[in-house]
């Protein structure tokens, strides 16, 4: 599971000098958020990685002249890093990911046909959503802005994003960026029937769009009417075994969503020929599935667990929706037709089959609104949080954020104080164990820092440099201890997945670390 961007390109297409143009103007964007890089440094003979601000290397060196950014110093949260050379050469002498020598004169037609056709990944790496993503995007729409049709931004990216991306973006730089064409129904379609019309066009632009799949549907609609797409949707659900398969329904909503009309789609399902004849049970359960027949404000309270405009999708936000939605999938009904019309027309349509439609339906739409009324009753306590001013104004940061910036100004509540006295009580736990006091004893020999450089360099921690710094500086033995404990519980005890936070959180801010010093023995 990720959450990633990527950029591609057609470096045959590209004029180098136009490449080295767009390189220069991206140090605007760079300079303008404090992006993260990764290095290395030597401390006592060890080789620590850590989080730099130095996002451009060997600027002075024509050839190996690029930026490279992983994340971001305000939240020092990071992922894979995003790399771009300066020198167009470094992706012509490439062999990465290369089938075809031909360079075709759109990236889109390339990406279409699933053939490289000269295309190179410049970079197609995971942000998992983390801060630093619409930033990223927004390089990766410069790119693609200036070096159309030559260049494509692409990934798990949204419309949404890219507006924000763009707004951002655009105070900065003298020209305006666009949105990517992949989430663009016009721009795509302006791009591909240089070379394709009719229903090829449509199932081409379905092929390699990556948006909001309502919203080409409804461009399709208005663009090349009902008749041409009923050709194209009657293919799509012959995609598929049955009609209460999740795919078939996904295409219903749409259909549902852009046209409103019950009935073609009955008669597209089951009745047309050359489509896929569905039964008319398993039809109604489909349309049941669809939450057609569920008033909208039954199940309004799920849209509070809905992503903003622009928000990044995380890791972590997928499994909430996963776990929060169980069984109530996230529906993107928006078109809503009672119980009685919706039988009313299915009726009308299969007059032979009165007791496979009401009975079908009303089980359906009775069942479903039970599973609704269950979820939100059982969500209650956290809706009521939800819908506080208190929460609707808060800023949503994890708790291990409120560490990291931790002062002696910062009220805690009464949960976070018992988490901090925990970590405290853990790591005053572990100094006491009589192996740790061994190893402890051993070090001592060649100091404090030099072991929490071996520790760290062990397990592959990665900190900022300003963490080192005040680490390098740090004269209080017993705080370097609880830095060296912290990482040794990091390794030991099991825990990393809920540790490494607050290991991040010790390093990174010394205030912290003296919190939890003070701590320690009470």
């Amino acid at each position: 599971m990720g959450i990633t961007i990527g950029l591609s390109i057609l470096p045959q297409r590209i004029d180098p000098l136009a490449w080295q143009k767009v390189y220069e103007e991206s140090l605007k964007l760079l300079l303008h958020y404090p992006f993260a890089s990764l290095k290395t440094i030597n401390k006592e003979g060890f080789e620590l990685a850590v989080y730099s601000s130095q996002v451009e290397h060997c600027p002075d060196d024509f050839s190996k002249r690029h930026w490279s950014v992983c994340g971001d110093l305000k939240t020092k949260k990071a992922s894979e890093s995003f790399c771009l050379y300066y020198d167009l050469r470094h992706y012509l002498n490439s062999t990465k990911n290369i089938k075809d020598s031909t360079a075709s004169e759109d990236i889109v037609t390339t990406l279409l046909h699933d053939q490289a056709g000269g295309t190179r990944d410049v970079f197609y790496s995971k942000t998992q959503g983390n801060p630093y993503h619409n930033y990223v995007l927004a390089l990766a729409m410069l790119f693609e802005t200036r070096l159309a049709p030559y260049v494509l931004a692409e990934g798990i990216i949204t419309l949404g994003q890219a507006q924000k991306a763009k707004k951002w973006a655009d105070r900065i730089l003298s020209e305006p960026l666009e949105i990517p064409v992949l989430l663009s129904p016009e721009k795509l379609q302006l791009r591909l029937e240089k070379t394709l019309h009719g229903l090829e066009l449509i199932k081409a632009m379905n092929r390699v769009w990556i948006g909001d799949r309502q919203i080409l549907f409804n461009h399709c609609l208005d663009t090349f009417g009902q008749d041409l797409l009923e050709e194209w949707f009657i293919g799509e659900l012959k995609e598929f075994e049955s009609a209460n398969a999740v795919g078939t329904i996904n295409k219903m909503i749409l259909w549902l969503n852009g046209t409103g009309d019950l009935e073609k789609l009955a008669v597209l399902s089951c009745k047309k020929e050359g489509g896929p004849l569905f039964s008319v049970r398993d039809f109604c359960e489909a349309v049941a599935a669809t939450w057609l027949t569920i008033p909208n404000e039954k199940y309004a309270f799920l849209k509070h667990f809905d992503l903003k405009a622009g928000q990044s999708e995380t890791v972590e936000t997928l499994l909430v929706d996963l776990v929060m939605k169980a069984g109530l999938a996230s529906q993107k009904m928006e078109y809503y037709l009672p119980l009685s019309e919706a039988n009313k027309i299915l009726l009308q349509v299969f007059p032979g089959e009165r007791d496979a439609i009401i009975n079908t339906l009303e089980q359906e739409h009775s069942y479903l609104e039970k599973l609704i009324r269950a979820q939100k009753k059982e969500m209650q306590p956290l809706l009521h949080l939800v819908e506080t001013k208190a929460v609707q104004e808060a800023d949503y940061g994890d708790v291990d954020e409120l560490f990291l910036y931790y002062d002696e100004n910062t009220s805690l509540d009464e949960a976070q104080d018992v988490l901090v006295h925990n970590i405290a009580a853990l790591i005053q736990v572990a100094q006491d164990i009589h192996g740790l006091d061994e190893l402890v004893e051993a070090a001592e020999k060649k100091g404090w820092k030099w072991i929490i450089y071996n520790a760290v360099e062990l397990e592959k921690l990665i900190f900022t440099e300003d963490a080192w710094k005040w680490v390098d500086a740090e004269k209080d033995e017993q705080l370097l201890k609880i830095l060296f404990t912290a990482v040794a519980i990091y390794k030991f005890s099991g825990m990393a997945a809920n540790f490494g936070s607050f290991v991040r959180s010790l390093f990174e801010n010394r205030e912290f670390a003296l919190k939890v010093k003070g701590l320690i023995g009470q």
